[in-house]
């Protein structure tokens, strides 16, 4: 999942979750960004698996790019904007096939649902 804020929305948040008003995007409001983004990607990560979708997440990386051009790696992707009282932000979530046949396994084994790809 990659979160995309503008600075100002970025310090807004950032000040809303450290219950004071924030000048700068330092390391202690880039934290809280990171804590958000951890906050938001373990419920999707849960309400997913719940559904019966492998999950693979990693500890938020954050990047302040001012202009840098980001390539993604290809595949299917979800873009979902989001609107709040602290301003606008994007998220892009990757989305990967992955194998079939594992996946009927793992939910036999688990007596989990199998992911809905391979549901017939």
């Amino acid at each position: 999942m990659l979160y995309e804020f503008s600075d100002d929305t970025a310090r807004a948040v950032a000040s809303a979750m450290m219950g004071e008003p924030l000048v700068e995007l330092d390391a202690i409001a880039l934290s809280a960004i990171g804590e958000l983004a951890n906050m938001i990607t373990g419920n999707a990560a849960t309400l997913l698996a719940g559904a019966g979708f492998v999950c693979d997440i990693s500890p938020p990386v954050l990047l302040n790019p001012k202009g840098a051009e980001i390539t993604l790696p290809a595949g299917n992707q979800i873009e979902v904007t989001f609107t709040s009282t602290f301003g606008t932000f994007n998220i892009r979530i990757g989305l990967a096939e992955s194998d079939i046949k594992s996946a009927r396994i793992a939910a036999q084994l688990t007596d989990a649902p199998a992911p809905l790809s391979s549901r017939r």
